[in-house]
Order: structure tokens, then C-alpha cells, then sequence
């Protein structure tokens, strides 16, 4: 059964080879297989989320030298900013550190989960930044496979990091902070109901991009007024720029 938009057969596959082979591995951030999915954000989108981190959070390009590191692995396609040469990607995971720290503060000493985590880079971003207590990754098994061999390639420390599918989850974990990037929406209603039981109703904070673009997939996932209603306290702000009519992110604390 098709879990979410991104199980299709050709993403995961793809995050299986790449994990066991070093040749596809030391690319698969420019792989059509892979970019259909991740690494696709544009030059434009690019420049916005670099304004918007100038603006709101200057003090992260401190670090940008440090941050520079994520594209460092799997050669992705890096573009020319006033910050230098960046995947337009790992921008976009700065821009989504900076909305947690003026959401959530300091991150130090947290349990963060990720539900869909891709290749792990915007863990790697927080990680750069805050002592974290653990992180803990779920997505396809797959997926979770490169997500682990792209974090041991860029030294993070793997003390830290727990590794789960959704066989996985059990009702026995709490978290300070749940992150899901467009990830959850685009999963089959059924494993959105699981994710939320076993993994949203135990996190304290969450920040969820969310888009409704599963309709277009012929995917049957909850609607806006359904999630909406399953989450107490919580509150909306745009999503900037907007890559998708409708999108927005929801958060809570």
C-alpha cells in the first residue's frame, strides 16, 4: 500500500541504492530519481529565504561557514548568493532554524523528532547550531538508510540520532519538539492518524509545513478543518514564500 506521495517505488528504491552504492551516493542530491522529491527549491525561492534569515535572524550567518557543510556530501546542484556557492535546499534549512529559534527559542537540551526527514540535512542545520538531546528520524526504511549514511559522512554526532519507521513507533515516547516539512500532509490518512497518535500528541511544540497537494496524487489524507480540529493551542502563520497555493505552517507550544 502507497503510504504517502514520496512512496512510490522509484524515491525509495532510489534512497536504497544510494545508501549501499558510493558511486550514486556521491550524487544522488542531483539525481532526477531524488529531485523529484528533494533538492528541487529554486534560485528565487533561494533569495527569499536568504532575506527573510538577513531580516529575522542575522546572527545565523555567523555559522554559515559551518552550515556551508551540508553540501559538502551527495553534490548538489549549489548556486551562487552573496553568501557564497549554496544548494538554494540548504538555505531553505536555515530560514526553517531561524522560524524555530523565534518560535521556540533555544533548542538546547531538546528531544526533537522529524516525521519525513529526507536526507537529513535540516537536522544537520539545527544540529550545527544547538546541543541537542536526541533526534529521532522517521521516515520509509529506505530513506532512513541514506539518512543515516548522509550524517555519518558529515560527522554529526550519531550518539544522538534514533532511526524509526513507522513499525517502528510505540506509545512509550515523548517530545519536546515535532518538524515535518510538508511530510505529513502528504501521507495517506491512515499513517497520519498513526503518526498523530504515536508521535504529534506526544510532542510538547510542533512546527508542520503543511500543504494539500495529496488530491492531485489521488490520496485520500486529512483535510485542513480535520487536523485543525485534532490539535489543541494552536496557531497559523504564512508560509513565505508560498510554494503552493493553500500551504501554511502550523504550529503549537
Amino acid at each position: 500500500m502507497r503510504t504517502s506521495i514520496s512512496d512510490d517505488n522509484i524515491y525509495p528504491n532510489f534512497c536504497e541504492q544510494a545508501s549501499q552504492d558510493t558511486m550514486i551516493f556521491n550524487t544522488f542530491r542531483i539525481n532526477n530519481k531524488y529531485t523529484g522529491i528533494l533538492e528541487h527549491v529554486t534560485f528565487q525561492q533561494g533569495l527569499v529565504y536568504l532575506d527573510l534569515i538577513k531580516k529575522r535572524n542575522p546572527e545565523l550567518l555567523k555559522n554559515i561557514y559551518k552550515y556551508s557543510t551540508n553540501d559538502s556530501v551527495g553534490s548538489p546542484m549549489k548556486l551562487m548568493y552573496d553568501i557564497g556557492h549554496f544548494s538554494p535546499t540548504t538555505i531553505r534549512y536555515i530560514k526553517v532554524l531561524g522560524d524555530l529559534i523565534n518560535e521556540f527559542g533555544n533548542l538546547d537540551n531538546l528531544d526533537i523528532v522529524e516525521i519525513g526527514c529526507g536526507y537529513g540535512g535540516q537536522s544537520k542545520i539545527i544540529m550545527d547550531t544547538f546541543n541537542i538531546k536526541s533526534y529521532t528520524f522517521i521516515d520509509l526504511p529506505q530513506v532512513l538508510k541514506l539518512t543515516k549514511r548522509f550524517l555519518e559522512s558529515t560527522n554529526v554526532d550519531m550518539s544522538k540520532v534514533i532511526f524509526k519507521d513507522i513499525t517502528q513507533l510505540t506509545n512509550n515516547e515523548n517530545y519536546d519538539l515535532i518538524i515535518s516539512n510538508y511530510a505529513f500532509t502528504e501521507c495517506v490518512k491512515s499513517i497520519q492518524l498513526t503518526y498523530f497518535d504515536k508521535v504529534i500528541n506526544k510532542s510538547k511544540m510542533g512546527y508542520i509545513t503543511a500543504n494539500f497537494i495529496s488530491d492531485i496524487f489521488n490520496i485520500d489524507y486529512l483535510t485542513k478543518d480535520e487536523l485543525l480540529s485534532m490539535i489543541k493551542n494552536y496557531y497559523i502563520k504564512d508560509e513565505e514564500p508560498i510554494t503552493h497555493p493553500n500551504n501554511f505552517i502550523l504550529l503549537w507550544k
